[in-house]
């Protein structure tokens, strides 16, 4: 059986940072994250502001049987007991008679605590040609989940008639508000859709292009929609129709204003170069915050870079390889830039490769803009890391090192992970961290931690082997989210930071790591005096996060 660790209140345990949430024997089964067609990318667990944690399990051992292998918990890593919020098994609610859930995959918390999850549906009338077991669900309060969207069925509250074909995992906003890509009667689109007025077409094949020669329509290519924390949406399309060519047929969009608009097209002269963009579609390549301000990155010429919409219209260079980084030193210049997330705050955080004269070693780092100064040097991989050893520069070429993320918070605190091997060498080090209330840097997890996965008051205690999944391409702490475009959180408002984790004796856990929520001693006073700034400004600019219906089509 999966045996779950939660430290009770006013235990001894409780004063730890480290917080087992799930713990899996190796013959029991384990805590799993995984990839399928209809996802976007894996299933970490998500955590809310409210301290509620989601997961999927999978159990793998003999036991089990095809209706009790999987289910959805939530749970809080310090008081309360793990609950069961859906399983393979249970009946679908609102579906025909015996139709259950027949498993389930990606999870999502957002940060007011609604849940969206991706499930397989089995029974009478479910069958995988045409995939109309694949559906998608929402959980607000205390109401049962209710099904959003499903493939061979029509969209709800729609007409009848349009019928979905295919979707992409939706992304959300508080209160159920969502963005989705789906294919509805052979037209791929874009749908917003929120609980009272249910799903509205954003665009679709073939609809006018607004903004651009007569003639020139929406068509198939469609990717990277996200929402932010007012039910505006941002997204790329393809175009086609009027003069239309292969060098732009490309472009952004949103509705931040409420009608739709072009922020950026492939084959303009991209600001700060005396080239053209490039292909403008790259997957999770937006960043998009309630203030409306867009980040993408893309190509101008053969040099990749970032650019900027602050919301105020007009597009900024950030970043570019072979571009200055003056931060960094008078003749350092950036090699390859990541990918760009944006806080609700408007900070732009960013990875990137980088060298500081053109016969230095390359090194990798992050770094953040804040208002209209150049970008700054935040993490350099090659300094010390809390917990870990600086390399010398003659060391970098004996070392493979990744990093993973960074993603953030609506604060614009940070978390990341780095993956760290010598050459020829089997192991394999990895950690992450977390800025705290402060903005100082902390170690949640490393390998060769030792984690107490008892729940009472004894001592079980299991070495860390490797912080799982590691992909390579979202990080070790969900997917690249920058805590205000719907994509799912893994560090919350507080500074918690949920993953998973394996042991050295294949056992497995979710973890959360409070350390990011507990500023360094010293800190405190600023981390309240910053707290207390932070609260007058937003105060004046925009509702605070808890309140219900701030989104607006």
């Amino acid at each position: 059986m999966i045996a779950v660790a939660l430290l009770a209140a006013g235990s001894a345990k409780a004063a730890n940072t480290t917080h087992v949430v799930a713990f899996a024997e190796p013959d029991a089964g384990f805590i799993f994250a995984y990839r399928r067609a209809l996802t976007a990318g894996p299933s970490q667990p998500t955590i809310d502001d409210l301290q509620r944690v989601a997961y999927p399990v999978r159990r793998t051992s003999l036991a089990t049987t095809p209706t009790n292998r999987s289910r959805i918990e939530v749970a809080d890593p310090y008081t309360s007991p793990v609950t069961t919020l859906v399983a393979e098994g249970d009946s679908a609610p609102g579906m025909s008679t015996d139709v259950v859930f027949g498993g389930f995959d990606s999870v999502h918390v957002t940060s007011d605590g609604t849940i969206g999850f991706e499930a397989d549906l089995a029974g009478p009338g479910v069958s995988s040609s045409p995939d109309s077991e694949d559906s998608y669900w929402l959980k607000l309060g205390a109401a049962a989940p209710q099904l959003l969207i499903r493939r061979g069925a029509p969209l709800p509250g729609r007409n009848p008639n349009e019928i979905v074909d295919h979707y992409l995992r939706p992304e959300l906003a508080q209160d159920g508000v969502a963005v989705i890509q789906a294919r509805v009667n052979g037209m791929d689109g874009i749908w917003q859709y929120d609980p009272i007025r249910e799903f509205r077409l954003v665009a679709q094949d073939g609809m006018p292009a607004p903004g651009l020669p007569p003639g020139t329509t929406f068509d198939q290519t469609w990717n990277d929609p996200v929402v932010n924390s007012l039910g505006r949406v941002a997204f790329g399309s393809g175009l086609a129709g009027g003069t239309v060519t292969s060098q732009d047929d490309r472009a952004i969009w949103t509705n931040r204003s409420g009608d739709l608009e072009l922020i950026v097209r492939e084959g303009e002269i991209a600001p700060g170069t005396n080239s053209r963009f490039g292909s403008v579609l790259r997957n999770n390549n937006l960043a998009f915050n309630s203030s409306g301000a867009i980040a993408f990155a893309t190509t101008a010429g053969r040099k990749g870079g970032i650019w900027l919409d602050d919301g105020s219209g007009g597009l900024s260079l950030v970043a570019i390889s072979d571009g200055a980084a003056t931060s960094v030193g008078a003749n350092a210049s950036f090699t390859a830039t990541g990918t760009p997330l944006l806080s609700e705050q408007g900070d732009l955080v960013f990875d990137a490769y980088y060298r500081l004269n053109n016969s230095s070693p390359v090194q990798q780092g992050i770094f953040r803009k804040s208002g209209v100064a150049e970008p700054q040097l935040e993490v350099n991989l090659t300094d010390g890391l809390p917990g870990w050893n600086a390399l010398s520069i003659q060391e970098l070429d004996q070392y493979s090192q990744q990093l993973m993320g960074p993603v953030l918070n609506d604060l614009g605190r940070m978390a990341f992970g780095v993956q760290r091997q010598k050459q020829n060498t089997p192991n394999v080090d990895y950690g992450i961290w977390v800025q705290d209330r402060a903005g100082r840097l902390r170690l949640a997890a490393q390998t060769g931690d030792e984690i107490d996965v008892n729940p009472g008051p004894g001592t079980d205690l299991r070495t860390l082997s490797s912080i799982a999944p590691w992909h390579v391409d979202d990080g070790p702490v969900g997917l690249a989210s920058g805590g205000d475009d719907g994509r799912p959180i893994s560090f919350n408002n507080r500074g918690e930071v949920s993953f998973t984790v394996r042991f050295t004796d294949g056992s497995s856990a979710v973890i959360v790591s409070s350390i990011g929520a507990i500023p360094e001693p010293g800190s405190a006073l600023l981390a309240v005096l910053a707290s207390a700034t932070l609260a007058v400004t937003c105060r004046g600019r925009r509702p605070h996060r808890g309140r219900r219906r701030r989104w607006q089509f």
